[in-house]
């Protein structure tokens, strides 16, 4: 049963439009193909809406996998057109793009946000096109999972807005976290963070101070579950002092190891000052080395890009090699690594964007961390918020996924080093071995003075 306020529109119409076939409603798919071949054509019959609209997303079901380009969505006219007789001489014009997927994986829900064109009640058109090299692929009404117009409506008694509809984390990159083995990869790891709190067996919650930060501060209360996603929030935190107060997690109590592939799905609210950081961090709790797969420094206030950073060196001497990708990353997106040995693949949306390689490679265990925190006034790097910065802030990510390369025939066995028994607080209880486990861990007496290396201002012994 639908939330109130969330409300499921039947499609009146599904087809390909092309200059070479008409009456392609009957066929089992829905075809977008480069330009000029062909676009997709939708009409919706909205009715019964009880407020004003607050979201509307199209929801499609890919039968294939697409590339970066996936799809976009247009606005068309409802009427004058009709499944039966439709040829792309006498199609609708487009009209300007509403919003674009990016890339999407075989099999999976995808979704637009297509809130300006839903006004109120009545008739709804919406044209399909894409600006990459190959078809698009999507289940058409006469499947199992046929197009969906799903419109979010206030909520009973306040006007606040319900949650997103069901099965919606994904929404709107359209680009799910992969499940199972990779090709050369076996998986290890995951989480798709369903339930209501986190999975102390998996993470542990920051607590203290930033190194290098004396703006930032960590609380575990910063981190939330819910709705299939892990939320960290930064806002002023009154029982901090009124202080910026963020949230941080670490995979450190169920996973720690050398080499791997991880992948991250989140997205970060805008906001000045305020950062995430997807990063793998010595498991021996000495910096550096640290591989940050994406973060932003907070130094503008929008989402436009993420940095990758490699550091490597002795300290004091920390040195860095740093590349950048752009992006909306205000939306959707799987952000990850492949580490191997010698050699660094930075991800995005499954793609390689960047690599590294050479002996600066790190070869020793690392482990997961997410993370974001607030800058330090007069930062160059990391500023504190300002007065732009919304008051809260919000990071969301709907799975994490690290696997390790597969074995070869050959290859040398992963060396059995005993797990540590923790002496920080993670906010949880983490493995020392099989069938075995440490106490919980008890928060520490102070931020650890500011001088901690690893990020969650903690010490493993």
């Amino acid at each position: 049963m639908l939330r109130p306020g969330l409300m499921v529109v039947a499609i009146v119409a599904c087809l390909l439009a092309s200059p070479a076939l008409a009456g392609a409603a009957t066929l089992p798919h829905l075809q977008v193909a480069p330009a000029p071949s062909s676009h997709g054509y939708l009409r919706f019959d909205v009715r019964g809406l009880n407020g004003p609209v607050q979201a509307a997303y199209l929801e499609l079901f890919a039968l294939e996998h697409a590339g970066p380009a996936g799809v976009t969505a247009h606005a068309i006219a409802p009427g004058g057109w009709s499944e039966s007789s439709l040829v792309g001489s006498d199609a609708p014009p487009l009209g300007p793009a509403v919003h674009e997927t990016g890339s999407f994986s075989a099999h999976s829900r995808v979704y637009l946000d297509v809130k300006p064109l839903i006004t109120g009640d009545g008739p709804v058109g919406l044209g399909l096109s894409t600006s990459g090299v190959t078809t698009r692929w999507f289940a058409s009404r006469e499947t199992s999972t046929p197009p969906r117009l799903i419109v979010v409506t206030p909520g009973p008694g306040d006007g606040t807005s319900t949650a997103p509809p069901p099965t919606f984390p994904a929404a709107p990159s359209g680009v799910p976290m992969p499940t199972g083995d990779r090709p050369g990869w076996r998986r290890v790891f995951s989480d798709d963070f369903v339930g209501i709190a986190l999975d102390e067996d998996r993470w542990g919650a920051y607590w203290g101070q930033p190194a290098g930060d004396p703006g930032g501060w960590w609380e575990p209360s910063h981190v939330e579950v819910g709705g299939g996603a892990a939320i960290l929030r930064t806002y002023r935190d009154p029982a901090v002092g009124g202080r910026w107060v963020s949230g941080g997690m670490s995979s450190a109590p169920a996973l720690k190891q050398r080499y791997g592939k991880y992948e991250v799905r989140f997205r970060m609210d805008a906001g000045y000052g305020i950062f995430p950081v997807l990063l793998l961090f010595a498991s021996a709790d000495r910096w550096p080395p640290e591989i940050d797969f994406a973060e932003d420094g907070g130094s503008t206030r929008i989402r436009d890009h993420m940095n990758a950073t490699l550091h490597y060196g002795v300290r004091p001497d920390n040195r860095q090699i740093q590349r950048r990708v752009s992006g909306d990353f205000t939306r959707w997106h799987t952000m990850g690594v492949e580490w191997t040995a010698g050699r660094i693949a930075y991800t995005m949306d499954g793609e390689v964007w960047a690599t590294l390689t050479g002996p600066n490679v790190p070869a020793e265990r690392m482990e997961l961390d997410i993370q974001t925190q607030a800058g330090t006034r007069g930062d160059r790097w990391n500023p504190a918020p300002d007065d732009t910065t919304p008051p809260r802030s919000t990071c969301r990510s709907t799975g994490s996924s690290p696997t390790r390369p597969t074995p070869r025939c050959g290859s040398p066995p992963e060396p059995c080093t005993p797990s540590r028994t923790p002496s920080w607080r993670s906010g949880g209880i983490s493995s020392t071995g099989p069938g075995s486990r440490a106490p919980s861990c008890r928060p520490s007496p102070g931020p650890c003075g500011g001088r901690c290396a690893r990020p969650t201002c903690c010490r493993w012994t």
